[in-house]
């Protein structure tokens, strides 16, 4: 009877796994330590305005990338990336920088975007998707 007690115990706790959640952290981790080329054509934009960017030499970058597919307003949760970068650069300043890659579908819609959301951040316009097809990059959904 302990014996089908302990199984039974030992099939629940390994089958509430988060499956999905161990499946993104799987995806990110298969990133890190890779280097990765940027297309050498992007321009990058303040809010649909040229800017010169310079690469940060920060010794560590977390790159988000959005390709053209689904809603980028959706995808890009500006206002949720504003307040991260902020918290980053409070508890590890000059630490972290972020490169946004957008493969937008509708310009003019994604310039409305960065104005309504004031994500005065610069992003990288890639047109012809670039950067994924230098990379392959897979869609991580990290959250809902």
């Amino acid at each position: 009877m302990r014996i089908c007690g302990l199984l039974f115990c030992m099939m629940l706790l390994t089958s509430c796994r988060d499956v999905e959640k161990e499946s993104k952290i799987a995806d990110v981790e298969s990133w890190i330590g890779k280097e990765i080329q940027f297309p050498t054509d992007g321009v990058f934009t303040r809010m649909g305005r040229d800017t010169v960017f310079c690469f940060p030499k920060l010794p560590y970058t977390i790159v988000n990338y959005i390709d053209s597919a689904g809603c980028v307003e959706c995808r890009l949760r500006a206002l949720e990336w504003k307040d991260f970068m902020n918290r980053l650069e409070m508890k590890y300043p000059g630490m972290v920088s972020l490169l946004f890659y957008i493969q937008p579908k509708n310009m003019k819609e994604l310039i409305w975007i960065l104005r309504g959301d004031d994500f005065s951040y610069p992003v990288c316009i890639d047109k012809n998707g670039d950067f994924n097809k230098g990379h392959s990059v897979n869609s991580i959904k990290l959250a809902n």
